[in-house]
C-alpha cells in the first residue's frame, strides 16, 4: 500500500518558545535527499521502541502561490515469518516493495554527537545552557524535531571515530565466521591489548553518557517520565543501537565489551544481513535484541517488538478517538 502525506510546509511552526519556518529551497533539498540517498524509517510517534512498519518512498514539492509543501510517499510492509538457519529462531520479517532504497544510517563524525529535542526544553536559553555544559570536550549537539503533543524526554549519543574502531574490533570476528561462540571470538581474534583498549573506550562513553544525562536533567523541562537514552556505535558497515528507559533516580547502564559480544553472537548469521541492529534493556536490566534493518531495506523484528508496536498503535488510536470521537 502506498500513502501520500504532507510532512513539512513553508507555514511557520511554533516549537517551545521558538518559531521554525522551512524555505522552499529547504523542502526541495529534502526531497532530493529522500529520492537519491535512502529511505527514512517511519516509527509511530517517533517512538524509538516501535518497529518501522513503513518507510519513505519518493518525495516531491508542490507549490501554490507563495505556499509550498513537501509531500512524501510512504511504503507499507508485508509481514511474514522468518526462521534463521543457524540459530533456529523465529522472527517477523517485514518486506518492503522491490526496488525501494535501503534505510538511512546515522551520521558518522569524528566527534561525539548528542541529539535532543527543543520541545523538551522550556526555552531556547535552557537548550543553550545544556549545549554549553556538554561541549567542553568537542561534543556536537544536533536538534531533532518530533511533533508529538508532548514527546518523551530523549537523548541520543552517536559514536565517534574511536567508537567506530571499537565496532571494527567487535565485528571482525563475526565477519570471519566465529559468530556462534563468544569465547572463540575473544580468544582467537581479540588480543588482550585490544580488549583492554575497547573497554577503555566503552568506559569513556559510559562516563560521557552519565555527565550528559546529568546536564540534560538539570536544564530540560520538568517531566516525571523516564529519559530515553539511545547510544549508537557507528561503523561503515554496521551500526549498533542500545536503547533504554532511565528513571529519574537511576543511571544509564554501563556498556561492556563482553555483553556486546554476547548480543552479537546470539544473532548468528543475521549480523551479516544487517546494517543496523537495535538492542533494548528490559525492566530486569537485561539487554535483548529488538529489531534490525537489513542491507537491502527490510526489517527483521522480535515478537516482543511487534507486540509493543501493535499495543502502541492501539493506544494512539484510542486516544485519538477519545479526543475527536470515532464511530
Amino acid at each position: 500500500m502506498e500513502i501520500l502525506a504532507t510532512i513539512a510546509t513553508t507555514t511557520p511552526v511554533n516549537v517551545s518558545d521558538s518559531q521554525i519556518r522551512f524555505t522552499p529551497e529547504a523542502l526541495l533539498s529534502a526531497a532530493e535527499a529522500i529520492n537519491y540517498q535512502a529511505s527514512a524509517p517511519m516509527r509511530l510517534e517517533h517512538d524509538p521502541y516501535s518497529v518501522p512498519l513503513m518507510k519513505t518512498g519518493r518525495a516531491f514539492v508542490e507549490h501554490e502561490g507563495e505556499f509550498s509543501e513537501l509531500v512524501i510517499e510512504f511504503l507499507d510492509s508485508q509481514e511474514r515469518r522468518l526462521v534463521t538457519h543457524d540459530t533456529e529462531t523465529e522472527y517477523a520479517f517485514l518486506q518492503f516493495p522491490a526496488g525501494s532504497l535501503p534505510f538511512t544510517r546515522p551520521e558518522h563524525s569524528d566527534r561525539l554527537l548528542v541529539s535532543v529535542d527543543l520541545a523538551n526544553f522550556d526555552a531556547a536559553s535552557d537548550l543553550d545552557r545544556f549545549e554549553d555544559s556538554i561541549s567542553q570536550d568537542g561534543t556536537q549537539t544536533i536538534h531533532m524535531g518530533r511533533y508529538s503533543v508532548v514527546p518523551e524526554p530523549v537523548i541520543v549519543l552517536s559514536g565517534t571515530a574511536v567508537a567506530g574502531f571499537l565496532l571494527w574490533l567487535l565485528l571482525k570476528p563475526v565477519y570471519t565466521g566465529y559468530s556462534n561462540a563468544v569465547s572463540r571470538m575473544t580468544d582467537k581474534l581479540i588480543t588482550k591489548a585490544m580488549t583492554q583498549f575497547a573497554n577503555r573506550v566503552l568506559s569513556m562513553l559510559n562516563r560521557k553518557t552519565g555527565s550528559t544525562l546529568d546536564a540534560y536533567r538539570l536544564h530540560r523541562s520538568v517531566d516525571p517520565r523516564p529519559v530515553l537514552v539511545e547510544r549508537v556505535l557507528t561503523h561503515e558497515t554496521l551500526d549498533l543501537v542500545l536503547l533504554e528507559r532511565v528513571k529519574e533516580s537511576e543511571r544509564a547502564a554501563d556498556l561492556d565489551l563482553h555483553t556486546i559480544l554476547e548480543l552479537l553472537a546470539g544473532l548468528g548469521n543475521l549480523v551479516l544481513e544487517a546494517d543496523q541492529i537495535k538492542f533494548v534493556r528490559d525492566d530486569q536490566g537485561n539487554w535483548q535484541f529488538w529489531y534490525l534493518h537489513t542491507k537491502d531495506g527490510h526489517v527483521i523484528a522480535t515478537d516482543s517488538a511487534m507486540e509493543y508496536t501493535s499495543d502502541l498503535m492501539t493506544r494512539r488510536r484510542e486516544e485519538t478517538c477519545d479526543s475527536i470521537g470515532c464511530e
